[in-house]
């Protein structure tokens, strides 16, 4: 898992790098305002990676999530922002040729994470320009999850309650700006928990292993105020 996450960041980053003369150029044009904060909408999709879905990823068991956010814009370049998600995860052995005669199924399960963390522009800026208005990010933080995974196939009592969980968030995204006020964007995190629990199981699979949750999809932000 994490061997992907590596891989995701550093091509990334590769990108950025191989971008940085026309990021020279943006940062030579006029930087019209630079906002005080932010507050965003974000729509898309969870899933994730635990006992209950083979070793990658599986699209199928995608749910759908939203969330809202708010900024403080700190410098053009780095944004640090408090993170509500509302999502659900699921999984079933039944997918699965390998795990079929296991049987363990995880219903779908909301789940809530609320995070803190910075927003740093290594392409582009948070505020709008006179041109080159598109932006990518790099994102880093700490949060909590909550949950309250129900799991069927597996002996009663046989694993403890999940409840919630701190961990990480890491990802990025591009952000486009529409306007001195509004600006659109595309984001994926990955949000690994300090648990084997997310799913509901652990003893009875592979407790060596932490869950992860991934989020992908589309953020709106509307831009407050104005540094002077």
């Amino acid at each position: 898992m994490f061997k992907k996450l590596t891989l995701l960041l550093s091509l990334l980053v590769s990108l950025t790098f191989s971008l940085n003369a026309q990021n020279n150029k943006t940062l030579n044009s006029e930087l019209l305002k630079t906002p005080e904060s932010e507050i965003g909408l974000m729509l898309g999709l969870t899933n994730y990676q635990g006992d209950l879905v083979e070793p990658s990823f599986d699209l199928g068991i995608s749910n759908f999530a939203f969330g809202v956010y708010y900024g403080k814009y700190f410098s053009d370049k780095l944004t640090g922002k408090l993170t509500l998600l509302v999502g659900s995860i699921s999984g079933d052995d039944a997918n699965y040729d390998s795990r079929v005669n296991r049987g363990y199924k995880l219903e779908s399960t909301s789940l809530i994470g609320i995070s803190l963390s910075a927003d740093y522009y290594v392409f582009g800026t948070n505020g709008y320009r006179t041109e080159d208005n598109t932006a990518i990010y790099l994102n880093g933080g700490l949060g909590i999850t909550l949950a309250n995974p129900e799991v069927t196939g597996i002996d009663a009592g046989s694993e403890e309650e999940f409840g919630s969980a701190f961990g990480l968030m890491i990802g990025g995204g591009l952000k486009q700006h529409l306007s001195e006020k509004f600006s659109l964007g595309l984001e994926l995190s990955f949000r690994p928990v300090f648990s084997d629990l997310l799913d509901g199981v652990s003893k009875n699979a592979n407790p060596d292993n932490n869950d992860t949750y991934v989020w992908l999809g589309l953020t709106a932000s509307y831009q407050l105020g104005d540094k002077r």
